[in-house]
């Protein structure tokens, strides 16, 4: 599937131009970086940008089988492996979508501003949506791996996790915070409640033949009992990318609100 033509063939109140950065920007986008506080100020933390060769270049490093959206430049942070090592990367994530809103002509409205990702990036679209969710509008998370933090360490189906707990810390500390997106969402909860925030919407996808169907149901439930605005689907599909571009192209198409 070509995202690339499938997104920019939509209209929108903001003028699509297909163009390179300047080097200026570019220039001036490292420059931020290098000064950007640390969270973990000890952990080595490296930004790449790449151009369009790009998908040879990480080949086997980022993407999933090398499936990445065309664009002029890629924007690659790299970090050392060490406790809290991906909270940090993601604040230094963070502050960029900041920095890019004043470098480069995007809207800083909130209706305007979307979040997406699949598997782990569908994890860390649900967690950064919901803890940012005066940010963000619209969440699209495609087969998330949802199950970090329903299994305890010494617990029956904690082995099924790859390590993949090991990037959030401590787990008994973690699971308490809101790097965990259930802790995230009863904290915009209460906030709603107290009408001091609103929900984003939120789109989810599973595929029936997918091992963490059963963690994306849970949180479906969550999500649900929570009054979220939330459009859920399953269907026959394994953790592939057949059943990922279903749904890229149905929420692009369909779900997003831009014409």
């Amino acid at each position: 599937m070509d995202v690339f033509t499938l997104a920019t063939s939509r209209k929108s109140n903001r003028e699509f131009a297909k163009r390179e950065v300047s080097a200026d920007k570019l220039q001036e986008l490292k420059e931020y970086f290098a000064s950007c506080p640390r969270l973990v100020p000890d952990i080595q933390v490296e930004m790449l940008i790449l151009g369009e060769d790009a998908s040879e270049q990480l080949n086997a490093c980022v993407g999933y089988h090398r499936f990445l959206i065309k664009a002029f430049h890629y924007i690659v942070l790299l970090s050392d492996v060490d406790e809290h090592y991906m909270e940090n990367a993601g604040y230094i994530g963070e502050e960029l979508v900041e920095v890019t809103r004043r470098l480069f002509p995007l809207s800083r409205k909130r209706e305007d501003t979307f979040l997406a990702g699949l598997s782990m990036g569908g994890f860390g679209a649900l967690r950064l949506g919901i803890k940012y969710a005066d940010t963000f509008s619209h969440i699209a998370a495609f087969s998330s791996a949802l199950h970090i933090f329903e299994y305890a360490p010494g617990e029956p189906g904690y082995d099924m996790l790859c390590q993949e707990d090991e990037c959030m810390g401590k787990w008994t500390k973690a699971a308490l915070k809101d790097k965990n997106p259930a802790v995230a969402l009863a904290r915009l909860q209460e906030k709603v409640k107290a009408e001091q925030g609103e929900y984003p919407k939120i789109y989810m996808s599973c595929g029936t033949e997918d091992d963490l169907l059963d963690s994306n149901r849970r949180f479906r439930d969550r999500l649900t009992d929570a009054g979220v605005d939330l459009t859920y689907r399953e269907e026959p599909g394994g953790h592939e990318w057949d059943f990922w571009d279903r749904h890229v192209r149905y929420v692009i198409e369909n779900w997003l609100p831009v014409e």
